[in-house]
């Protein structure tokens, strides 16, 4: 612990920090209290190429890395897995080389999310499940997981049963929107963060704007 904080500590601006640098960094005491009681969270890593949100358990202290949002369900799970929240997230936060920079207050805080569903909570009930599955039978991590997912040459029968998920998923978060008219044709899309499987460019450029709308009504803006 000694040899990895210290020496970056020691050339910290803030007094605090380098004079007790084995102290952690910041205490975030509203956090712990908002997720006080809450047996689970979701979390997704700040910068990145794989931007999902996993269901984790309360108890660890959390990396400053992580955006923790203090939501246990499984309907959240999957608004947030979905392409809608993804292509959000592309079009108003920051770029680090090809990863992202989520910043909940650009991202999660504007993000219009529907109302959930049963059939949002079903889904990502079992998305977490299959996820879960496939990264421990195959000792994977998310990221290696998905890089399987966003490749079009891969047709694994676990991945092709995740794909289809997320597709599930996406046509559910449409129809919780009142959407069903449009068609997000899904599949393999070149996109800032490179290929994903993800809604066609015209679906994503639709729905971008519809987003932007519901967001302008709930902020009393039209």
């Amino acid at each position: 612990m000694r040899r990895l904080v210290k020496p970056e500590r020691d050339r910290n601006n803030r007094a605090a920090r380098r004079e007790y640098w084995w102290r952690y960094a910041e205490r975030a005491p509203d956090l712990y209290e908002t997720i006080d009681g809450l047996d689970h969270v979701l979390a997704i890593c700040r910068v990145g190429d794989v931007l999902l949100p996993v269901r984790v358990s309360t108890g660890a202290v959390f990396s400053i890395e992580c955006a923790v949002f203090a939501l246990d369900d499984f309907a959240s799970l999957a608004v947030l897995s979905a392409s809608a929240h993804q292509a959000w997230a592309i079009r108003y936060t920051s770029t680090m080389e090809t990863r992202l920079r989520y910043a909940p207050s650009d991202v999660f805080l504007t993000f219009p999310r529907p109302a959930a569903t049963t059939e949002l909570t079903e889904l990502g009930e079992a998305l977490d499940a299959q996820r879960r599955a496939v990264m421990l039978s195959r000792a994977l991590g998310l990221t290696k997981l998905y890089n399987q997912v966003h490749d079009p040459t891969i047709a694994d029968p676990a991945i092709l049963r995740l794909r289809d998920l997320h597709e599930q998923i996406d046509l559910a978060v449409l129809a919780a929107y009142g959407w069903q008219d449009l068609d997000p044709n899904l599949g393999h899309y070149p996109t800032k963060i490179g290929i994903r499987w993800t809604v066609s460019p015209r679906a994503r450029f639709e729905l971008l704007d519809r987003l932007l709308v519901e967001n302008h009504r709930r902020a009393g803006n039209t």
